[in-house]
């Protein structure tokens, strides 16, 4: 958090009378600063960085606001504060759950009688789920970044050949609900209409659902105007329309630590979206000079979306029995290693921990079905 975004965010909330008032916002960590590389916040900046930016954790801070004797600025700050803290996040992806702070002393049930009766009219409906027992942080964000791509991007990842003699590979898959969403209208995403306008290296022909609308229906969900497609190692680039510089994401994902390691992840959208509905954008790969325009959809009910996003959700098959069945991979793994030599070693030893990952997916979307509600 810092003291400049704090203000920033906070006159967000303040009365149109309040805002050009002067005060000033200083912010003092009460606790020991804890730096961690941010491996599960989504944080992509590092690519390339001969200094990695790390995330700072504080679990206390202290907020000091002067407003140079103006009583009136003074109440409206103790008042408006509360709510900004609610339901805004602060530093880096921020969006994800990272940065989030309260009011010092505030229980769950304290929260969430909060949110519910301050919820500004440009926040959605709000959902959440509870995580039980956690071992550290990182298992929130993990979770966190398993909802995010089921929402978003799909949910992929295979091992290929596990030579175990009992299974030739091990994957999990879940399609993403945004598009699972707009195909239910006939409309698909951009990724398959860039596929087909390269498809003489993609080699993406034009397949059966050709007929179908393509929009840029990710940028919902905010977007950067690079775009890696490690697949075809190429990168692809996003040109904004004009008067946009910025698409954060329109879901806003805010986590509440309570009784220890436990945690409520709630999750609603903001009005983000409606800047770019119906917009264009214009897609095109580094060193080819084709390029490909494509459209927002005109038209988005964020409180619609959650709601079948939450009904898709509960009805979810989780795969691979739930992610126990990574556990009798391993274990086949373990004991194939023992007879091999030191090269087939180290690639089984990737191979159990991609399958170590894919258990540990699907065990996440089993805790997120499991446990989601709608506050």
């Amino acid at each position: 958090m810092r003291a400049t975004d704090l203000k920033n965010r906070l006159c967000k909330y303040l009365g149109v009378d309040f805002k050009k008032r002067k005060f000033q916002v200083k912010i003092v960590p009460l606790t020991e600063v804890r730096r961690q590389s941010p491996n599960n916040l989504f944080y992509f900046a590092n690519i390339n960085n001969p200094k990695p930016k790390q995330a700072l954790f504080s679990q206390d801070v202290k907020v000091i606001i002067n407003t140079y004797f103006d009583k009136d600025l003074r109440k409206e700050i103790e008042a408006k504060l509360p709510i900004a803290l609610a339901f805004e996040n602060f530093g880096t992806r921020n969006n994800k759950g990272a940065g989030s702070y309260f009011i010092d002393g505030m229980t769950l049930d304290d929260f969430n009688n909060f949110i519910e009766n301050n919820k500004p009219k440009n926040v959605s409906d709000i959902y959440y789920w509870d995580i039980k027992n956690f071992s550290s942080i990182d298992d929130v964000f993990f979770q966190i970044k398993q909802f995010y791509s089921l929402l978003k991007s799909n949910i992929n990842i295979n091992s290929k050949y596990v030579p175990t003699g009992k299974k030739d590979s091990f994957a999990t898959y879940y399609k993403s609900l945004l598009l699972l969403y707009f195909l239910k209208d006939n409309i698909s995403w951009e990724k398959r209409a860039v596929k087909q306008h390269y498809k003489v290296w993609t080699g993406k022909e034009q397949l059966e659902n050709n007929a179908k609308d393509h929009k840029f229906i990710r940028a919902l969900l905010g977007t950067s105007n690079i775009q890696a497609w490690d697949y075809y190692s190429k990168t692809l680039q996003v040109v904004f329309p004009d008067l946009i510089k910025r698409i954060p994401s329109s879901l806003m994902i805010k986590v509440f630590t309570y009784n220890g390691n436990n945690a409520r992840v709630y999750y609603w959208f903001n009005e983000n979206y409606n800047r770019v509905l119906g917009k264009e954008f214009t897609f095109k790969f580094q060193s080819i000079t084709n390029s490909i325009p494509i459209k927002v959809p005109g038209n988005f009910n964020s409180d619609t979306f959650l709601s079948w996003v939450y009904k898709q959700i509960k009805a979810v098959t989780v795969n691979n029995s739930n992610g126990n069945e990574a556990i009798n991979v391993i274990n086949e793994i373990q004991k194939e290693m023992k007879t091999l030599n030191a090269d087939t070693k180290k690639v089984l030893e990737r191979k159990k921990r991609v399958v170590e990952l894919i258990g540990r997916i699907d065990k996440a979307v089993l805790s997120i079905k499991n446990n989601l509600s709608k506050l």
